[in-house]
């Protein structure tokens, strides 16, 4: 009898609940103080953008003017109009004059009389001190970014960058609309720099055609080899949220890393849980590693040289135990429900250890193709992977698809004992 443990992973879209529309550009007005008004983004394909509005805390912020002969500039460096090369300028929620709007924190900024501003934002502030750094920004139009993250893991923070505002003159050019209310201000059109994974365990059988009842104890598991340190670098586009913001894009929609041979320090191993005290698996979904960040990366597949030279690829650890009961020593079991078989006897009781490489889940079910089902973790997505456990299972077969943002499922059986 062959003992199977099944994998599965869905990517989730977030729910649209606020939009930022632009209205017609306004005269320049130099006495007024600039706002900032914050969404965090998810994709959308109608003609607004939408998202839901950004109620976390403080942000940083960069400023740069323009002029007819575009940024302005001093010995043909680049001039900061908000922020400077180190740090960039803290953006809080304050109430004036009985409103509650973003502006900055320690300072006043108003928008010139003449000319245009262009701006970039982040989170978290963390009292000036960020993963993304302004002296990243390439000079020339500020059309290319970068950021590096040495150590994610520990952090598990929502690390933000914004679209690109272009050429705003006054914070009526921009209005972030909540449902109710309508803000004017700088639009800040926030967007994930992470992605998320979370794992899930339950078995699919615990009875067969011929009565065999399995009882599965989770005794370990790991989510291995996780890459924690990376560089990001960004491209803006011609697309945009609005006519006054423009979207960043990675290749692949993931961070780079090192091509070096990683060490301790390089990767992570997230321990899986049984949050139930006996750690009996059910048919019910149990949580194992809760929804937590993670750097966006390949799901790499390295050669046996490379592996045996130090290279590690992302995988699944897995320790179960499973015991067998056949049917007629049960005592009153009807429907097999693992709380009742105390007193039938085992006839098999094995643990079993397997690892199952994330990089090499087929595409299709039953199938020989070897092409993934997914080969990135990107950015702003979520991959909620389920474990399925089924002792009386042979085939090894997937089932997936996957399209950001939107639902995606894959499945399959590894098989982990004879």
């Amino acid at each position: 009898m062959k003992k199977s443990i099944i994998f599965a992973a869905a990517v989730v879209v977030l729910a649209a609940c606020a939009k930022v529309s632009p209205s017609a550009p306004l005269v320049s007005n130099g006495n007024q103080e600039i706002d900032f008004q914050v969404a965090n983004a998810v994709s959308s394909t109608k003609a607004n953008f939408e998202g839901s509005v950004y109620t976390d805390s403080n942000f940083g912020a960069w400023a740069w003017q323009k002029d007819a002969n575009g940024y302005v500039k001093t010995n043909n460096v680049i001039n900061y109009f908000m922020g400077s090369s180190a740090l960039g300028q803290e953006i809080t929620k304050q109430a004036v004059n009985s409103k509650t709007v973003w502006k900055a924190n320690g300072a006043t900024y108003y928008w010139p009389k003449s000319g245009s501003l262009d701006f970039i934002c982040f989170a978290p502030y963390n009292n000036g001190t960020s993963w993304f750094q302004v002296n990243s920004v390439e000079p020339g139009e500020l059309n290319n970014i970068t950021a590096s993250v040495t150590n994610i893991a520990p952090d598990n923070a929502d690390y933000l960058y914004s679209d690109k505002a272009v050429d705003c003159i006054n914070n009526e050019t921009n209005q972030v609309v909540d449902g109710t209310n309508s803000y004017n201000g700088v639009p800040v059109i926030f967007r994930h720099a992470l992605a998320k994974v979370s794992v899930n365990v339950q078995a699919i059988l615990v009875n067969d055609a011929m009565d065999n009842v399995a009882v599965i104890t989770w005794i370990d598991g790991r989510l291995e080899n996780v890459y924690k340190k990376g560089e990001l670098s960004m491209s803006l586009s011609s697309e945009g949220a609005t006519d006054n913001t423009k979207k960043w894009t990675a290749a692949n929609g993931v961070w780079k890393y090192s091509s070096s041979v990683p060490t301790s320090a390089d990767i992570d191993n997230f321990a899986c849980a049984w949050p139930v005290a006996d750690n009996i698996i059910t048919k019910e979904a149990q949580s194992v590693l809760a929804e937590r960040f993670v750097l966006p990366q390949a799901l790499t597949d390295h050669s046996a040289s490379d592996l045996a030279n130090g290279f590690t690829d992302q995988q699944f650890y897995i320790k179960v135990n499973v015991k067998l009961y056949h049917g007629d020593q049960l005592q009153n079991v009807g429907t097999p429900d693992v709380c009742l078989i105390e007193n039938a006897v085992p006839y098999s009781n094995s643990d079993y250890e397997r690892t199952a490489k994330l990089s090499t889940m087929k595409s299709s079910p039953k199938t020989t193709d070897t092409i993934p089902y997914t080969p990135y973790w990107k950015m702003g997505t979520k991959t909620n992977y389920l474990i399925t456990i089924n002792p009386f299972t042979d085939e090894i077969y997937f089932d997936p698809a996957v399209s950001l943002w939107d639902t995606t499922t894959a499945a399959g059986t590894i098989v982990v004992a004879d």
